[in-house]
């Protein structure tokens, strides 16, 4: 399993690859901001056809 710094850094390189970073100081903002702080210990799936996200 990848850790917090693995997938940080591959997020970065994707959004830098496709162009998201307009100027040198986001780049240094995302890289500085610990992601992991903001991701929740639990998440739900929402349920299928609850609210819309999933196909008929």
């Amino acid at each position: 399993m990848p850790t917090w710094s693995e997938l940080k850094r591959t997020c970065a390189e994707a959004l830098d690859a496709d162009g998201r970073f307009l100027t040198d100081w986001t780049r240094k903002a995302f890289d500085a901001v610990p992601r992991e702080a903001f991701v929740p210990d639990r998440f739900w799936w929402p349920e299928k056809q609850d609210d819309g996200l999933f196909p008929s």
